[in-house]
Parts: C-alpha cells; structure tokens; sequence
C-alpha cells in the first residue's frame, strides 16, 4: 500500500465511526441534521472515489476503460461540490 493512501483510508475509518454513531442514535428532525446527514454520505462516496483513484491509476494499463470511469466520476464528485 502506498503511503499516500493512508489518509484517506484513516479517514474513511473515521467517518464510518462517525457515520454509525449518528445514525444509531435518536435525533432532531431539525434542517442542521438533515444537512448534516447529506454532507456524511457524500463525504463517504468522496473517500471510496479517493481511494478507488489510487487504485485506479495502478491498473490503468490492464483495466483502462474502468480506470477512466473511476477517475472521471472523482472528476464529477469535486466539481459538482462547487
């Protein structure tokens, strides 16, 4: 495993944690925790495409096409969060 994906593996760790103890507990139907919740679940999609890209890059000369799936939907992921 590279070095460089020990981020965003860490990080997805945490987020799952976090992920798991937010939705397992009762809550405030209020607007800040529907926000709330939107901005977990696309932070868990955004990390799996981290991480799919890193993997990505690796196999690109054997899997190309899924490669260029993988890397452009991360490409899709950051500008739509503009």
């Amino acid at each position: 495993m590279n070095r460089f994906m020990a981020f965003p593996i860490v990080s997805l760790i945490f987020i799952v944690l976090l992920t798991v103890v937010f939705f397992s507990k009762p809550r405030l139907r209020s607007h800040e925790n529907q926000i709330y919740k939107i901005l977990i679940i696309t932070n868990i999609i955004g990390l799996i495409l981290e991480i799919l890209c890193h993997i990505a890059i690796s196999i690109i000369d054997k899997y190309y096409l899924f490669s260029i799936f993988i890397l452009k939907a991360y490409v899709v992921y950051i500008s739509h969060g503009q």
